[in-house]
């Protein structure tokens, strides 16, 4: 969804927010990763392959099986395993926000050459 803000915003002037909270698609806010180890989140295993998004509930951030350590870029976010059939309403759509406009940053600060 952070991808897709920011192509509205530069293609159509859409602000970012207007874009993230207007999507009722969860696929757009899933992210999924592989963890060589398995993990599990609230003490409960999720395996190899996990897909989560970021949510306003989350109880923490996944947890390395192997070795007890944090699954990098899980904190505040919450298992997604299986898609659900209504949209949550725990997406935590600031967090979304706040990624969308780092990336706009990004890509403009690249893009003019003012800080290679």
């Amino acid at each position: 969804i952070c991808i897709k803000a920011v192509i509205e915003l530069l293609s159509n002037e859409t602000p970012i927010f207007e874009t993230i909270r207007a999507s009722k698609d969860i696929t757009d806010f899933v992210s999924v990763r592989k963890v060589t180890d398995g993990c599990s989140y609230d003490g409960q295993p999720l395996g190899k392959s996990i897909r989560f998004y970021y949510s306003t509930k989350s109880k923490g951030c996944f947890v390395v099986n192997s070795n007890g350590s944090k699954v990098p870029s899980t904190d505040g976010a919450v298992p997604c395993m299986t898609l659900p059939e209504e949209f949550p309403k725990d997406i935590d759509f600031l967090r979304y926000e706040i990624e969308a406009n780092r990336i706009l940053d990004e890509i403009s600060f690249n893009q003019f050459g003012l800080f290679d």
